[in-house]
């Protein structure tokens, strides 16, 4: 009877190191798991970055775009061609412009205010994994905007000079 029990005592025993064995693998297995995700995630992160970015320098081409435009089309509205035109047609052209103008500069600070807000999120998470689980340093060396200062200084002296447009009107 003392060896039947003997018995049964190694098999728990054994049944019991097997099981920390699995345990301590699946532990090992999680902590991989992790950090894959964590570097996968970080890829991900660049690259909204980036697109972010991507998304300043093309709406800044975009603005200075469509505000060349507004204003070349202000310009021949005023030219001596245009004075064979209805004067309510002028006039309408008059408002419409400067009007467009003073809508895009509150929509360039507005888009600057959303990016650099996601651009933040970005840099906050992409900041955590690299002090939790990589060790990288590429966002903790990026510089946290606070506010698009300078695209709400320009938008803004855009603004004012579609604005003064108005004191043109006869």
């Amino acid at each position: 009877m003392t060896t039947a029990l003997a018995d049964a005592a190694i098999t728990m025993t054994d049944k019991e190191a097997l099981q920390e064995a699995r345990e301590y693998e699946a532990q090992q297995k999680r902590k991989e798991n992790v950090i894959l995700d964590a570097r996968m995630e970080y890829g991900h992160l660049m690259t909204t970055y980036m697109s972010l970015v991507n998304m300043f320098w093309l709406g800044y081409g975009a603005f200075f775009t469509i505000n060349s435009l507004l204003a070349t089309a202000l310009g021949v509205s005023y030219s001596a061609n245009a004075a064979g035109m209805s004067t309510r047609f002028l006039y309408l052209v008059h408002v419409l412009i400067p009007s467009t103008g003073i809508f895009m500069s509150a929509c360039a600070i507005y888009a600057a205010i959303l990016i650099v807000r996601n651009m933040r999120r970005i840099e906050k998470r992409g900041k955590e994994l690299e002090t939790d689980v990589l060790h990288a340093t590429i966002f903790s060396r990026l510089g946290s905007r606070s506010w698009p200062f300078w695209t709400s200084i320009g938008s803004l002296c855009f603004a004012a000079l579609w604005v003064s447009a108005f004191f043109a009107l006869t």
